[in-house]
């Protein structure tokens, strides 16, 4: 894994986010990481894929500010409904390429 950092120089980190109840750490976290300049991706696996419930992680989820993926699979088990237009939605390949894309990575 490349240890380099993005190609602005600042730290990519990826965040996997496993579960809603941190709904609001997600939102704080990415609050924070623009104002230090920090890259972004996110990805939402598992019952983390309730989070897009939230308006402002949808919005987030459908701008190109970061790297944003949604697990399709996890999508249809929690019984999310319909595929939301303007949101990525991925497979677990993609999560692994978030990861070895990223200086750090935490999970939520």
């Amino acid at each position: 894994m490349s240890t380099d950092s993005g190609s602005s120089g600042c730290l990519r980190l990826a965040l996997i986010v496993t579960s809603s109840r941190y709904v609001e750490v997600l939102k704080g976290l990415v609050a924070q990481a623009r104002v230090k300049g920090i890259e972004l991706a996110c990805f939402l696996t598992g019952e983390g894929v309730r989070v897009l419930s939230d308006a402002e992680v949808l919005r987030e989820a459908r701008s190109s500010s970061m790297r944003f993926g949604v697990c399709e699979l996890s999508w249809g088990r929690e019984h999310m409904g319909a595929l939301i237009e303007g949101v990525n939605y991925a497979s677990q390949y993609q999560n692994s390429e978030f990861v070895l894309w990223a200086d750090k990575v935490l999970v939520l």
